[in-house]
């Protein structure tokens, strides 16, 4: 075999099967990406009846069970007759295979499409107005079909498009013959005594199919999850999430704080080495025209002031973690069990109290990391002090509602569960938390009193009666988090 012809299991020839192949990944990629919301919408969801309500079960079973898991696998084929993954046995794509591949994928993405789409209509569980009509449906709660559809869209949008674009570059990498070029270069290279020229980098188009094709599989696995597990667990799809985007308000932190501990070294390296040498012959010259003018004054740093602040967001940060964590089984099971009578609104408040957590955190995150970078003042830094109050209160109307639908266990116990499970959990976090925003808020004013001249008597106020009214012993030192899961 001369090596030069990719895919020759299909009649035809390598062009002509290259052009189909590439043909049949646009036109997969063009449908999905232009394809509108099909979904009737409607303010008043009606009630199931009970033989409506088995029969879309089913079908959220078929989605499970055969559809999904019927993706993942045409993606693993995808992968293996493209040349690539742990299971190829050939390097050099085989055209009419892959071409078989991508028709059946384009089938199965169409079914599982209409599928999801029959759940259920386009319903807005964020208003009061909807009724709590769906507390009885398990999987079949509005929620749940409304996320499954909207991950299966992004899905299509996001990595699937990623993933097509990689394989349409590296059919192309092959039918243009530069694979073939770099491996003859490879082997003169091999058989040469002499200097040898330099190998060919490995193509990235095959690395970005392995990557976007274990994107998909991961996007896939997600819904399965949506599919069949309990409302607890679908709620901490959510959570780990917004636990993982913490984690990376953390790192940048850390980035901030560890540069500005290298120009403090650098700063004091500089001042041992003692001030600059100066010529007596230049200070005797005399310029003619006068003194030169004095330059401008240099703009008033504030990172003196940001540092502090950065800090104190570190506390903050770790504690909403935890919080998290405990509703995440970290770092051992958790004690709340929650059952299936949520309705879908209730689930949507958890779930967004949660994501508006993460928003005000990452506001708070990305603002002072822009006055550092910028050694400036920036618009939001004039509303630094709002955000930790809207997050103790998310986070605390989080406990309540998980309180209300809390299952006991089997142990009796004369305690309710507020006191005996959630006082245990989450008092303690709640009052370091308290202590931890209310530093960052006083240490917020203080900034914009001296940088923004911005006074705010209310507010100051407000902070020293929150002082005297609430004080938790023991939780003001820097060691009170030395605990963090």
């Amino acid at each position: 075999m001369s090596g030069a012809q990719p895919g020759h299991t299909s009649a035809g020839s390598p062009s002509d099967l290259s052009d189909k192949v590439i043909e049949a990944l646009n036109s997969i990629d063009r449908k999905w990406t232009e394809m509108e919301d099909p979904r009737e919408f409607v303010d008043s969801p009606v009630s199931l009846s009970t033989s409506q309500l088995k029969e879309r079960k089913d079908i959220m079973y078929g989605i499970a069970t055969e559809l999904l898991p019927s993706i993942q696998n045409q993606l693993d084929n995808l992968t293996k007759k493209l040349g690539l993954g742990p299971f190829a046995r050939n390097p050099i794509p085989q055209l009419g295979d892959t071409q078989e591949v991508v028709s059946k994928l384009a089938l199965i993405l169409d079914r599982t499409d209409d599928c999801i789409v029959s759940l259920a209509p386009d319903v807005w569980d964020g208003t009061g107005s909807v009724t709590d009509v769906d507390q009885d449906y398990g999987v079949m709660k509005r929620i749940r079909c409304n996320s499954l559809f909207r991950q299966f869209r992004d899905l299509l949008e996001d990595d699937m498009h990623k993933l097509i674009g990689a394989c349409i570059e590296h059919i192309e990498y092959f039918r243009s013959g530069q694979f073939h070029r770099d491996q003859e270069v490879i082997k003169a290279n091999d058989n040469y005594l002499g200097s040898p020229q330099p190998y060919p980098s490995p193509h990235p188009a095959g690395r970005n199919i392995v990557q976007f094709a274990g994107s998909c599989r991961e996007e896939i696995d997600t819904m399965i999850d949506i599919c069949t597990r309990s409302d607890l667990a679908f709620l901490q799809i959510g959570f780990k999430w917004v636990a993982s985007r913490i984690d990376q308000s953390l790192v940048q932190i850390g980035e901030r704080l560890s540069a500005e501990k290298g120009q403090l070294i650098d700063r004091v390296d500089r001042a041992a080495d003692g001030p600059p040498d100066v010529n007596a012959n230049a200070l005797q010259e005399v310029d003619p025209n006068g003194p030169p003018e004095p330059n401008p004054p240099e703009p008033i740093s504030i990172r003196s002031e940001v540092i502090p602040l950065l800090r104190i967001a570190i506390p903050v940060c770790k504690l909403v973690r935890i919080f998290l964590h405990r509703l995440l089984n970290k770092p051992s099971a958790t004690q709340i069990r929650l059952g299936d009578q949520l309705s879908s609104v209730d689930m949507y408040c958890l779930k967004k109290s949660v994501e508006t957590v993460h928003v005000k955190l990452q506001d708070i995150v990305e603002t002072l990391c822009s006055m550092y970078d910028q050694d400036r003042l920036v618009q939001t830094a004039f509303v630094l002090e709002k955000w930790p109050r809207s997050i103790t209160m998310q986070l605390n109307y989080v406990i309540v509602l998980f309180s209300l639908y809390h299952i006991p266990s089997s142990a009796r116990s004369a305690a309710p569960p507020s006191a005996r499970i959630f006082k245990p959990l989450f008092y303690s976090l709640q009052c370091q938390l308290f202590v931890a925003t209310r530093n960052f808020r006083t240490e917020a004013i203080r900034l914009l009193r001296l940088r923004g001249n911005q006074e705010d008597p209310e507010l100051e106020e407000e902070l020293q009666d929150e002082a005297e009214v609430i004080n938790f012993e023991g939780l003001e030192g820097p060691d009170f988090l030395d605990g963090d899961e």
